[in-house]
């Protein structure tokens, strides 16, 4: 009763025991015919002592609540014994407080209770047995029901499972009383583990003869082991649990100890450990099947812990455990392998992997999840071992008959793993038994521990899964100490490596690391590798850190890293080097791991990093080492005294590694075997790691134990060679890890894989590399939809890597292996080659890495590269382009020798490249970028285009030897002329390389094609189709031995080619053209270079011409500038030289536009500038996109500057861009008549200009307010210069190079286009409003302007949906358009929608009399074009998402300030947040979800959905219910959102008035903006003129007061036009009145109107009328409240009345506590809307006139507010003052004046004399208590206002004049206001 269990008239506890004695005694009776009815009568025997518990717990509760410690003791010895067998710690520390020591200090209580509380389960009783005394004295307690287990979060409920291990404790209890019956009644019927649904007890020798162990491939070995014995451990365990005189051997003469230590340890080692298997082994079985797999894990972990450790991390801290989990725990510290919890690390691994195997089941993941169950099968193993090894220590010098109880604890833990050690080595399972026997024929350990541990270590070396280094260390016993790794290849180290191969054991340790700071600490100071030279501790971030210093920067692979970790966010963003790039990612992966730790796979992804990352590259750089050794003549030892290729094995394979164990060792030759069995590969080693091995002892055996470095001193490229197919295979594990880890959604490890493979795609496909890294670095990799797209081009991109889909091989079941097409060995850009001549093509890729290594300033691995080659395999070595510079076979070519004598060298493209590459003159003082143009130039127009010639007359001199060949042979020589000019990254198809990545001659045509208007129609140089059609005539006379018409076309090859070569000397002639000698540009170099490519020809025809051009291109120059005759004396010299040439045609080289060509005129001898006269006729923009109806190409010309300027950004022409974009280039501008006036159109003008000529345009200023600071600027200058200012910013920052170019696209551009179609509304609009005599722009006029946006849109060479020509926005759009999925029909949603926009526009203006007096055109026209603009912002918004996502700062500013400024004008809050951070601030890819959600906010008011966005990489978007958001707390039922966006239209009319652009702010207010209603436009003029507020019943007091219909509408225009009463109103003034006449006098009228019509429609009986109804009251509440005061805004968005009354609640002490900054009135407001929308829902119209009507009188508070607001700032101002605020009081007086002259006249006139706008007389001339006297006897004579809701200002209150405590004031009558003016003060 004490414990409130009485239920009628009996304790709970009684009725339930009972209960339980009839349920024995029915039960009981089935004995004789039931032979398991004992278990059911156990079960139920139980639960009555498990109840009999619970008297004896509340009694010790009782009687310690009331000290009485006799009892106390008593009840403590009833209650506390059994905790023993359960939860030792709580048994003695109860036993010590409560039996031990007494309990006689009453502060011990808590504690006491506590300890108690927690051991219920241990008693089998619950919380709620027990109850709560004393009612609330000691609360009822609350049971934990945590199911997790030593830290692994269980998805089931298998805690009945894990309580076998009280059992096991228990047992061990009976077995040291001796009490034999007890133990094996308890292990035959169990006694605490009764599993869900079971009505027995599960007991251990279930589990012990269960069938279900045979599922456990291991378990036949044991059944073999013990002589077939299905139930061996049964057999053992009723063998040592009977009395010594009735065992069997061999426990027959066993001492007491022995007996108890052999059913101790056999339980845990033999039972548990088959049961959490056969568990394990079922959860693969049931993988992907159904769920029940996840409760087979479960149930293994919860055998193999058991209870008492636990649910957290490490185990039960007082190692009371008594499962499997224990012998690990109890073990380890013998073994130096415990963690600082104490907890064994095989016990941390194992919680690891029941974990990894928990998510593999999540994801179906089968095959990987038997993969971890044979792991966690092989750790278990581990402490068996252990225990035996460690017994083994202890049982010697025991005498045979000793009975010392470690002998049976040895005997059982050796047989618990003697099964799987004989299984791989009889003998050393001999010895171990015969030392470890528990009856041996001699003494114990005969032959001493260190055979039995040398046994163990042969037995370790040979099974599977296990590593030594996990056993640990033991009496100094290092069991990895003995030897090497065990793998056959046969590689013998020639000095001691143990120190190189110990270095991972740093990686094994990061992963058995507890914590971060102890893996971070053995990464970056090391823990078991030394170096032999000082003995300092080597450590894995040195592979990164000091590998700059020991020679990486000569190393190919390591400049490729380093070239593209430059652009990984992590990287950029640090302030370390790039060139530590593995070292600053892993430790940033530290740090994130210190934000956020809670998964232990964690830490070892930080070692998966550094393995993939640091030691990779640190092998690369040893193999490399051994490379440049040989080069110099022999392979010596470095200052550690090793052989560098020994070292880079013993970096691969590492310590602890056996052959082709993927369970042992942790460097790149465990991964390798790992991902082999993802792969594919069931041999005994991985194909990659035998595969490696190979070469390995193939470099040993031919460079190591021989001379042949000194001997052949070209023998080290053979090892280069061979270096390089190792450094391939080696990149295959990081392949498959990629694809791994891709397949399992695993974004952290896909991109730390990306980032291990990639880089070596960035120097041989640019176009696979660049979406790579943006889909899997820049963006992330987290959505399984793009796994076959990306899987495809990582695929395309394994020849470039060296490797073949067979090599990485196929993927589980999963994916197949791949099959690349083989078409490469046949056909290059469309030419069908007869010979294999794909590694000749290859050299290509030399070119672009050398650039990349040049960029870099990294010469030494540029030097390198051309000297030793990289990519292009010939008879067993690399082909190396200074193989093909210094060729003695150039003498082939007949024209050879004019340039050997030009330059008086034979070789003088390699002198020049030597000399740039060895820093020698005349490049000691070039630039970076110089030195980069200059040798990439003469790559490509020196040494490829000679060697082409050469395998050209190679052919030739086959052709004219006459002997027989193959077709084959005949034609490899002429084929490989193709192969260098084409090269291999130009692809198979016509037209090559569609993203132009190429770097071969080929390359260089169809690069200066456009600037030369020599394209063909798909973009590719005509030259290189006429150079293909030459190629294939000559190897069709060639076949047909055909060697004089071979000859010709040789020389008509050789001809085309120079074509290029002349063409970009013109080029260059042009942008070096003034530029200063001490320029730093490259192309100044460049230009030099290409001239010089040829020099000797054109010398050869004038030579007096030829040294004017050298003169006036050199390198450096020897005047002030380069080019100083001017590009007209190149092009004229040139013109020249080529007239008199027998084989140049000057029409082939073609026109630059603006400049013209070299075609000599037949009237003169000089080249005439082009100036041509654009036609009078239309355009067909971009071969039929658009067709103008006016000619417009010289609008469209502007995209050539847009080409010409990103071109020279990107050759770090700044200076020139610059010019460009300032002056113009191409874009001519024409007068009226079509003459060209001689001036540039220029970039620079479209926004230097927008002030003078877009000052009264919407947009416009929009984006100059959103950016002005106090002053009107932005980044100290002018604010409509925004875009200029930005475009300058950007060309003074470097990176990325086209920030620039991009910019004045996105700003100048785009605004520019903004202009000229608005231009064409006011146009249009003029001519409407004009005298019928007037004169009106012409449709052909308007037409032109229509056409003039086309052009600007999309500019010349654009192709239709090609988002790869063209420069301006129409290619941008496409570009960014693909990317968010918006491409149908072959051209993205958005193009489509402006050109079909635009096309309209042009209709109707075209037809006749369009824009003509009182035509509506230009209405219809101003919704177009609002149209046009909304989509030409979506391209601007994607670009901001899309560089959001992949963190480019540059572009994130430059896209924010082409958007946020639009969301200044609809959603001021998100406005000033992303401006605050996108604009003024520096954006954090943490801020990324922030920022999105504030821009996709936006979209409506915008205009936008989220499906005209689309969709890019995961950005979740969902607007399908914004137009039912609450407005200011109100819920509409219908959408009514359009219409509340009316408020939009006021918040820019705000705008523009506050840039005093009257034109845009009347514009809006006439036509509106942003509220439609159905397709038709609304505005704030038809709200003010509307007939329909005659419904309003004060609207006739109004009008008869002001005498006008339309009062509010004629006070704006006369505002406008500043008509008198506002003749002399100042700017703010103007504002003030528009504004508050909008918000006060419009809105609120109009808002009314919608509620009366509600009101109206409420009585008519169908059911249409009352959604009508509805409809109406919802349009009422949006146009009070409006669409920006939404309920979660609290920055104050709103401008409408509910905000006004906000905004007043402050200064009136009205606000609430509902929301804050609500005032009451809006609270009220809400609430009577509520109350409407439920009326009319119910049909209450009767309530419903009565709630309008109230809130009618509602609306006046805020008004007489503002009018008492202002007339309290006005009291001190001077006739004529120019404040804004006395233009508001005059509004607000206005507003309220019409309803006070009807309650009181003489007040009435007192407001509106002192409240007039009369700029000669002081306001409020009759002072304020005047005015206020007057609102307080107008408002005693108001019915419906509540003197309450005005609220009170300063000290007085607004009712009776005094403190409110008397305010009684309803809405029912007049209230008495009460104001003084004192009161504001």
């Amino acid at each position: 009763s004490r414990f409130g269990q009485i239920n009628f008239g009996q304790s709970e506890v009684n009725t339930k025991i009972l209960s339980l004695f009839a349920k024995i005694k029915d039960s009981s009776s089935q004995c004789e015919n039931d032979n398991f009815a004992y278990r059911l009568l156990h079960v139920l025997v139980n639960d009555v002592v498990r109840l009999m518990t619970v008297p004896l717990v509340q009694s010790l509760i009782h009687y310690l609540k009331e000290e009485s410690e006799n009892y106390i003791l008593l009840y403590g010895l009833a209650v506390i014994p059994p905790l023993s067998g359960c939860n030792p710690h709580v048994f003695n520390q109860l036993f010590d407080k409560l039996i031990l020591t007494g309990y006689s200090d009453s502060s011990q209580f808590d504690a006491v209770i506590d300890l108690l509380q927690s051991s219920y389960s241990c008693l089998g009783i619950t919380c709620q047995d027990i109850g709560s005394y004393g009612g609330s004295d000691v609360p009822e307690c609350l049971h934990k029901k945590s199911k997790d287990m030593v830290g692994f979060i269980s998805s089931t409920d298998v805690r009945q499972q894990a309580q076998i291990d009280r059992d096991m404790l228990q047992i061990q209890i009976f077995m040291e009383m001796e009490s034999y019956g007890a133990a094996i009644n308890h292990y035959k019927m169990g006694y605490n583990s009764l599993p869900s649904g079971a009505n027995s007890f599960l007991s251990l020798q279930d589990l012990a003869t269960s069938t279900n162990r045979a599922i456990v491939p291991s378990y036949s070995l044991y059944k073999d082991y013990f002589q077939k014995d299905d139930n061996y451990a049964d057999t053992i365990l009723m063998n040592a649990m009977t009395k010594s005189s009735s065992s069997i051997a061999p426990f027959e003469n066993i001492s007491f100890d022995q007996r108890l230590n052999i059913v101790q340890y056999c339980l845990p080692s033999m039972v548990i450990l088959m049961s959490s298997l056969a568990a394990l082994y079922s959860a693969a079985s049931n993988c992907g099947k159904d769920k029940s797999a996840f409760g087979d894990l479960d149930e293994a972990v919860a055998y193999w812990a058991g209870s008492i450790e636990g649910n957290n991390i490490g185990g039960n801290m007082f190692g009371e455990g008594a499962s499997f989990y224990a012998i690990a725990y109890d073990i380890c510290d013998d073994f130096d392998i415990c963690t600082q919890t104490k907890d064994s690390e095989v016990n941390v691994e194992l919680v690891l992997l029941f974990g990894e195997a928990k998510k593999m089941l999540g994801r179906s993941s089968c095959d990987a999840f038997t993969l971890i169950t044979k792991k966690i099968e092989s750790f278990m193993q581990i402490p068996l071992i252990q225990g035996s090894i460690y017994f083994a220590r202890e049982m010697e010098g025991l005498t045979a008959g000793d009975n010392d109880g470690v002998i049976g604890a040895g005997y059982i833990l050796t047989n618990s793993i003697l099964p799987q050690c004989k299984s791989v080595d009889e003998e050393s399972a001999r010895i171990i038994f015969d030392n470890l026997d528990v009856t041996p024929t001699g003494d114990h350990v005969k032959d001493g521990s260190k055979a039995v541990y040398d046994a163990f270590a042969e037995c370790i070396a040979k099974m599977d899964g296990i590593n030594c280094e996990d056993i640990g260390i033991i009496s100094e016993y290092d069991f990895c100490s003995m030897s090497t790794p065990s793998l056959s290849s046969g590689y013998k180290f020639s000095t001691d490596l143990t120190q190189q191969l110990n270095i991972a054991l740093d990686i094994r340790d990061m992963r058995f690391s507890m914590n971060v700071t102890t893996a971070r600490d053995i990464y970056l100071n090391g823990r078991n590798s030394r170096y032999s030279s000082s003995s300092d501790l080597r450590t894995l971030s040195d592979f990164s850190v000091l590998g700059v210093e020991e020679g990486l920067l000569d190393e190919p692979f390591y400049n490729m890293y380093v070239f593209t970790m430059r652009d990984v966010p992590t990287i950029k963003g640090s302030d370390a080097s790039e060139y530590m790039y593995a070292d600053i990612i892993v430790n940033d992966v530290f740090d994130e791991l210190e934000k956020s730790f809670g998964d232990f796979f964690d830490v070892n992804f930080a070692a998966d990093t550094a393995v993939a990352l640091n030691v990779w590259m640190h092998v690369v750089h040893k193999l490399y080492e051994a490379v440049y050794d040989c080069r110099s003549g022999e392979i010596v030892s470095n200052k550690e005294g090793n052989i560098s290729i020994d070292e880079a094995v013993a970096y691969y394979v590492g310590m602890g590694q056996k052959q082709g164990d993927a369970t042992s060792g942790s460097s790149l030759y465990n991964l390798a075997e790992k991902m082999s069995a993802y792969f594919g590969s069931n041999e005994v080693e991985s194909d990659i790691n035998r595969r490696i091995y190979a070469l390995f002892n193939e470099i040993q055996g031919s460079y190591l134990l021989k001379n042949t470095c000194k001997d052949d001193k070209s023998s080290f490229r053979r090892l280069h060679l061979l270096v390089n197919k190792i450094v391939s295979l080696m990149t295959v594990p990081l392949v498959q890890s990629l694809i791994h880890n891709m397949y399992e959604v695993r974004e952290n490890y896909v991109l730390m894989y990306a980032l291990a493979v990639i880089p070596q795609i960035a120097g041989c496909d640019r176009y696979s590399f660049r979406n790579l890294f943006e889909e899997l670095v820049l963006v992330g990799y987290s959505d399984s939809s793009k796994f076959e797209q990306v899987l495809i081009l990582l695929q395309e991109s394994y020849t470039c890597m060296g490797i073949t889909c067979h090599d990485v091989g196929p993927y589980l079941d999963k994916i197949p292996e791949c099959e690349l097409p083989t078409l490469g060995a046949e056909v290059i850009v469309g030419y069908t080659v007869s010979a294999d001549i794909r590694e000749e093509a290859k050299l290509d890729r030399d070119i672009l890495e050398i650039k990349m290594f040049m960029e870099l300033e990294s010469y030494g691995a540029a030097l390198n590269h051309y000297m030793m080659g990289h990519n292009s395999v010939k008879d067993d070595i690399y082909r190396s382009l200074h193989d093909l510079a210094t060729s003695p076979d150039l003498t082939l070519v007949p024209n050879f020798a004019t340039y050997k004598k030009y330059f008086n060298d034979r070789n003088y493209a390699d002198t020049i490249i030597q000399n740039v590459l060895r820093n020698s003159a005349p490049f000691d003082d070039a630039s970076p970028d110089q030195r980069t143009e200059t040798v990439i130039f003469t790559l490509q127009t020196m040494v490829l285009y000679m060697y082409s010639l050469r395998c050209l007359y190679k052919s030739l001199s086959i052709c004219l030897d006459g002997e027989a060949v193959t077709h084959s042979e005949l034609g490899k020589s002429f084929d490989e002329a193709l192969a260098y000019w084409a090269g291999s990254m130009e692809g198979t198809l016509s037209g090559g390389d569609p993203y132009h990545d190429g770097v071969s001659l080929y390359a260089l045509g169809y690069n200066v094609c456009d600037d030369f208007d020599t394209c063909n129609a798909s973009g590719d140089a005509q030259v290189n189709d006429r150079l293909l059609a030459a190629f294939r005539k000559g190897k069709s006379a060639l076949y047909e031995n055909d060697c004089s018409s071979l000859e010709e076309n040789i020389s008509s090859i050789s001809s085309l080619m120079q074509i290029v070569l002349i063409q970009l000397t013109l080029y260059y002639a042009v942008y070096n053209e003034n530029i200063l000698s001490s320029d730093s540009n490259g192309d100044t170099a460049a230009g030099s270079v290409v001239t010089m490519s040829i020099l000797p020809e054109l010398d050869a025809i004038d030579e007096g011409l030829s040294n004017m051009i050298s003169e006036n291109m050199r390198f450096p120059p020897k005047t002030d500038e380069y080019v100083s005759d001017g590009k007209e004396a190149i092009f004229n010299a040139i013109a020249s030289i080529v007239d008199k040439s027998e084989y140049l045609d000057c029409k082939s080289i073609g026109k630059m536009s603006g400049i013209g060509g070299v075609c000599i005129p037949e009237e003169g001898n000089e080249v005439k500038i082009s100036n041509d006269v654009p036609p009078n006729e239309t355009s067909n923009i971009a071969d039929g996109l658009y067709i103008s109806s006016s000619n417009v190409d010289d609008r469209a010309a502007i995209a050539q500057d847009v080409k010409a300027i990103s071109n020279a950004l990107k050759s770090g022409n700044a200076r020139l861009a610059k010019d460009i974009y300032e002056g113009g280039l191409n874009s001519n501008i024409y007068d009226a008549v079509g003459i060209n006036t001689g001036e540039k159109r220029s970039l620079a003008g479209f926004s230097k200009e927008a002030q003078a000529k877009m000052n009264q345009e919407s947009t416009f200023n929009i984006f100059r307010y959103a950016l002005q600071d106090s002053y009107g600027n932005y980044m100290d200058e002018p604010a409509g210069k925004y875009a200029d200012t930005f475009v300058n910013f950007a060309f003074s920052n470097t990176k990325p190079k086209a920030l620039a170019a991009d910019a004045m696209v996105a700003l100048n551009l785009w605004m520019y286009i903004s202009h000229v179609l608005y231009d064409t509304v006011t146009k249009c609009e003029a001519s409407t409003n004009s005298s019928p005599m007037g004169v009106f722009s012409s449709s052909g006029a308007l037409a032109q302007a229509i056409d003039e946006a086309a052009a600007f849109w999309i500019g010349d060479s654009q192709q239709t949906g090609d988002s790869r020509t063209g420069h301006l926005l129409y290619a941008l759009t496409e570009k960014i358009g693909e990317s968010f999925g918006q491409d149908t029909n072959g051209q993205v949603l958005v193009n489509t929608n402006i050109l079909k926009l635009l096309n309209n526009a042009k209709s109707t203006v075209t037809f006749v009399n369009a824009c003509g007096p009182r035509s509506n055109t230009h209405l219809v026209l101003r919704v177009i074009v609002d149209k046009i603009i909304i989509q030409m912002t979506i391209p601007l918004i994607q670009n901001l998402l899309y560089n959001l996502k992949v963190y480019d700062a540059g572009r994130v500013k430059l896209y924010a300030l082409s958007v946020v400024p639009l969301i200044a004008g609809c959603n001021p809050s998100s406005y000033s947040y992303l401006k605050a951070i996108l604009i003024d601030g520096e954006y954090h890819a943490r801020d990324f979800s922030d920022v999105v959600k504030a821009l996709q906010s936006s979209y409506s008011c915008l205009g936008l959905s989220c499906s005209e966005i689309g969709t890019y990489n995961g950005i979740a978007c969902d607007d399908r219910n914004t137009a039912f958001v609450s407005m200011g707390g109100y819920l509409p039922t219908h959408n009514v959102m359009e219409h509340a966006k009316i408020d939009i239209d006021i918040l820019q009319i705000q705008i523009f008035m506050k840039m005093r652009a009257y034109g845009a702010a009347k514009e809006c207010y006439m036509y509106g903006r942003n509220s439609y209603r159905g397709d038709e436009r609304r505005s704030l003029r038809d709200f003010s003129t509307s007939i329909y507020r005659q419904v309003i019943p004060q609207y006739k007091t109004y009008t008869q007061y002001y005498d006008d219909l339309d009062y509010a509408h004629t006070l704006i225009l006369q505002a406008f036009e500043e008509e008198p009463p506002f003749s002399y109103i100042s700017s703010d003034q103007k504002h003030e009145i528009v504004i508050k006449t909008l918000q006060h006098m419009v809105m609120g009228m109009y808002a009314l109107r919608g509620l009366y019509d509600a009101n109206n429609l409420c009585s008519m009986e169908d059911d249409s009328s009352n959604t009508k109804a509805e409809i109406s009251w919802d349009e009422g509440a949006a146009f009070l409240i409006g669409s920006l005061a939404r309920e979660d805004n609290k920055l104050g968005d709103g401008v409408l009345l509910y905000s006004f009354a906000n905004e007043m609640c402050p200064f009136f002490d009205t606000c609430t506590k509902w929301r804050s900054g609500v005032s009451r009135v809006s609270k009220e407001l809400v609430t009577l809307l509520y109350a409407g929308q439920a009326e009319l829902e119910s049909r209450n119209c009767q309530a419903l006139v009565k709630t309008t009507n109230e809130i009618n009188s509602l609306l006046y508070v805020p008004l007489f507010q503002g009018a008492l607001y202002y007339s309290s700032m006005n009291q001190d101002l001077a006739a004529g003052s120019p404040e804004g605020t006395r233009a508001a009081a005059f509004i607000f007086s206005r507003a309220i004046l019409p309803v006070i002259n009807v309650a009181d006249r003489t007040s009435a006139s007192v407001i509106d004399v002192n409240l007039d706008f009369d700029s000669n007389y002081k306001p409020i001339p009759d002072g304020l208590e005047a005015v206020f006297g007057a609102f307080e006897t107008a408002v005693q004579n108001m019915d419906g206002v509540d003197c309450t809701d005005i609220g009170s200002f300063g000290t007085m209150n607004a009712c009776q004049g005094g403190s409110g405590s008397e305010s009684k004031g309803k809405r029912s009558g007049a209230r008495f206001i009460g104001l003084s003016h004192c009161m504001l003060f």
